[in-house]
């Protein structure tokens, strides 16, 4: 009898081995060889590239009136500039001294108007690669590449942004199953009284539209209606581009549009989604159909004639905000 337990218990311990020898193995593999790779770069892990985007900022600091880092998914991307650009001595009274590149060095979004008033600033802008078509004569000077062989920053020049059209009248919040037809009022009636309370103008100086920072408190799993209108001067057909987080719909005239997937490598919210459409002479009305699902709720809206270039005669009724105004 004790000979058979012995036996079970060796058994078993052998047993329990032959599971857990080869689930260390692939534990320490991961650990060892993959989750280096996808964490370097993620916002959420080690948040590789800034100390390569600072080395580039300083050597080239002369060359540019404005060094921006994006804030887009990144933990207090200001702290890598006092970290990697050093700090301003003595101390000051007031608390903590500036990094040494103060005046033309800083963190902020990437696609807001004001950055590039006035006109012809030479900046340089350390964005991520889904924030490269954000910019109208992008110039890309270097690729940060993570581990995983992804581009972690791209340093792009430039001076201004596309024109897309950010300003609109917004109604939300809707519930996420919300399946209401695009508004039909046009300018000659425009909401008046309780209805036009509930469509608010938004009108932010930047490329994107937050509705997360226009809504309050931050919305989960719900949508919101925009609208604008555009005059134009002909019976014409252009390009629109979108791109929407998480997804969204756009309207002209009453009718959707058939947007579909661009496909080129580095759209991925901006101008990730276009299709042809046609606009009528005189007033078009443009509705867009925005839902969030969770974190960041934006939207961006812009068109183009069929051969890229800009849209000449056409008059929007709320915008839309250019490089220079």
């Amino acid at each position: 009898m004790f000979q058979h337990r012995k036996r079970q218990r060796v058994g078993g311990a052998v047993a329990g081995l032959a599971v857990l020898v080869p689930a260390v193995q692939r534990y320490w593999t991961l650990y060892r060889d993959r989750y280096p790779l996808y964490a370097a770069s993620y916002y959420t892990g080690f948040q590789y590239g800034h100390r390569q985007v600072l080395d580039y900022f300083r050597s080239h600091y002369d060359d540019y009136d404005l060094l921006l880092l994006t804030t887009r998914k990144s933990n207090q991307p200001e702290v890598f500039l006092r970290f990697y650009d050093g700090l301003r001595q003595p101390p000051r009274a007031a608390g903590v001294p500036p990094f040494e590149h103060r005046e033309k060095m800083t963190a902020g979004s990437a696609d807001g108007y004001g950055h590039f008033l006035p006109a012809r600033r030479r900046m340089l802008f350390a964005v991520l690669p889904e924030e490269v078509p954000l910019f109208a004569d992008a110039e890309v000077k270097e690729r940060v590449v993570a581990p995983d062989g992804s581009a972690a920053f791209v340093l792009v020049a430039a001076s201004r942004l596309k024109d897309y059209v950010s300003t609109w009248r917004v109604t939300g919040l809707l519930p996420e199953d919300d399946r209401s037809p695009p508004p039909s009022w046009t300018p000659d009636d425009p909401p008046s009284g309780d209805a036009a309370a509930r469509w608010p103008l938004y009108d932010t100086p930047a490329a994107g539209v937050e509705l997360n920072d226009f809504f309050v408190p931050d919305a989960d799993h719900a949508c919101a209606w925009a609208v604008n209108f555009a005059t134009s001067d002909r019976e014409r057909d252009v390009h629109v581009f979108a791109g929407f987080d998480d997804t969204g719909q756009v309207w002209v005239n009453g009718e959707p549009v058939p947007l579909r997937p661009v496909g080129a490598p580095e759209a991925y919210l901006a101008d990730s989604l276009s299709a042809t459409l046609h606009l009528r002479a005189g007033r078009n009305t443009i509705a867009v159909r925005s839902c969030e699902e969770v974190a960041d709720w934006r939207f961006y809206f812009r068109l183009e004639n069929l051969d890229g270039s800009p849209v000449e005669g056409l008059q929007w009724e709320y915008g839309p905000r250019t490089a220079v105004e």
